[in-house]
């Protein structure tokens, strides 16, 4: 993982995505559906295989239910 790179701030900027284009007014949890639009809002589909962000969120998934929950990225 990069040095610079928060977790945090990551799902905050999903989430802040998610209000913008849904309107949903709060955000709990970031699935695959989620990374692979904005992914293609910001033109970086091309550059990726789908199954890079599966292993995204196998990544930070602590309890395997597909999705990034808050709790899963928080540091405290």
């Amino acid at each position: 993982m990069r040095p610079n790179f928060s977790p945090e701030r990551a799902f905050h900027t999903l989430a802040l995505e998610q209000v913008r284009f849904e309107g949903t007014p709060s955000i709990d949890f970031i699935t695959y559906r989620d990374l692979n639009l904005l992914m293609e809002k910001h033109n970086h589909n091309n550059s990726l295989e789908q199954l890079d962000l599966r292993l995204l969120i196998e990544r930070f998934d602590k309890d395997n239910d597909g999705k990034i929950g808050r709790n899963e990225v928080s540091i405290n």
